[in-house]
């Protein structure tokens, strides 16, 4: 199975269905493909598809996984059948590539199916994204802005409630979706640089010419690789943002920031939450430090013990985040 799902940093095997989340989950039955438990797998995927109909797309595609690793082809072919018909999408990389599908490789009906898959894929990409624009309710404007990107596989609809204490703050909440690459219907992600520049910059501006958001106080966020783009295109001031809060973002390299730290607006500020579980968690560190050695004021909420994947009191970091925010981007 393609390992891109997220890293739960709490055990969740005690907890009923009605109890879990549609991530915590994912992350279960993850755990049982792990251990070879492929019959709890496929059980829990099952009962999975019609509970979590927001998720119906992973939880198909690992109910097809375990039919596999079971042996029961067919039953695997008709369910994938099923599961495109009924809207879902899923790209011809993970299909090839998961190490659970390679049974079906050659097969025929497959090979069909991924044709079909992909046509999918192409016809959604032609449609509007979804974005959230959520405003403070009897408040008065131009508010603060918080625009954030969801991380690579990841969907405005799953990571939304993370970010949606920032209204409770008095900021207004925007959340750009990408309509890029993608795993599956309802996971996007933001590898192309053009395009997300377009993303980004088309959102931002059209928030700013309603008036309700002050043009001096726009801040970027992002979880994983949102964070990285948030964090980018903060320093390169093609939005006018202020600064950037984010959520273990993918900082595999820091050679391109490095330079973009150089030639940053003057005043910009970030806030950056990581884990010491998290693989960017060193890079978080020296970044926050290169942004320091530059003149541009950057906190670090470091949490022991915590993956790649948001923290369970992310609302307290969030908020932490906000407040510090807000104070830089008033000066």
């Amino acid at each position: 199975m393609v390992k891109f799902t997220p890293t739960l940093c709490s055990p969740v095997k005690d907890l009923t269905m009605s109890a879990l989340t549609a991530t915590q989950m994912i992350q279960r039955i993850s755990d049982s493909f792990n251990e070879h438990d492929y019959t709890e797998a496929l059980g829990m995927a099952t009962e999975g598809v019609s509970h979590y109909p927001d998720e119906q797309p992973m939880m198909a595609y690992l109910r097809i996984c375990a039919l596999v690793r079971l042996e029961r082809i067919e039953e695997a072919l008709k369910s994938l059948a099923t599961a495109i018909d009924s809207g879902i999408w899923y790209s011809e990389f993970i299909l090839r590539e998961s190490p659970s599908l390679k049974p079906l490789h050659g097969n025929p009906k497959f090979e069909r199916l991924i044709l079909i898959s992909e046509q999918k894929r192409s016809e959604e990409s032609l449609q509007p994204p979804s974005d959230l624009m959520h405003f403070p309710v009897n408040k008065p404007g131009p508010f603060p802005a918080l625009v954030v990107l969801h991380g690579n596989n990841g969907s405005v609809r799953r990571e939304r409630e993370y970010w949606e204490a920032t209204v409770s703050k008095g900021w207004m909440l925007g959340m750009v979706a990408s309509r890029q690459g993608g795993m599956m219907k309802g996971n996007y992600d933001w590898n192309d640089d053009e395009m997300t520049a377009r993303r980004i910059q088309d959102f931002s501006s059209g928030l700013l010419k309603g008036g309700q958001v002050a043009a001096n106080r726009l801040v970027l966020g992002g979880f994983s690789m949102g964070g990285r783009r948030a964090i980018e295109h903060t320093l390169k001031g093609s939005v006018g943002a202020r600064g950037f809060i984010v959520v273990m973002p993918y900082l595999t390299t820091l050679e391109d920031l490095e330079g973009l730290i150089s030639r940053a607006p003057a005043g910009l500020c970030g806030y950056i939450v990581t884990g010491d579980q998290d693989e960017s968690h060193a890079n978080s560190l020296e970044l926050a430090g290169m942004m320091q050695a530059g003149g541009l004021s950057c906190q670090v909420k470091a949490l022991p013990g915590q993956g790649h994947w948001y923290p369970p009191d992310f609302r307290t970091c969030l908020e932490g985040g906000l407040e510090f925010l807000g104070r830089s981007a008033r000066k």
